[in-house]
């Protein structure tokens, strides 16, 4: 029986579609400017493909 989270968890890839790259890349979570949503953005090219409250 294992209780809590493992103790190396190692990075997670986010993968999104990104329109403008033209296919699933490695996406970044970030806080907009007024820190209200969370953005995912492509890391190959800035592209913000996702906002979340």
């Amino acid at each position: 029986l294992a209780l809590g989270a493992p103790q190396e968890g190692g990075d997670t890839e986010i993968l999104r579609a990104c329109p403008d790259c033209g296919a699933r890349t490695e996406q970044e979570l970030s806080l907009n400017d007024d820190r209200t949503a969370v953005h995912a953005r492509c890391v190959d090219c800035g592209t913000v493909t996702g906002e979340f409250d």
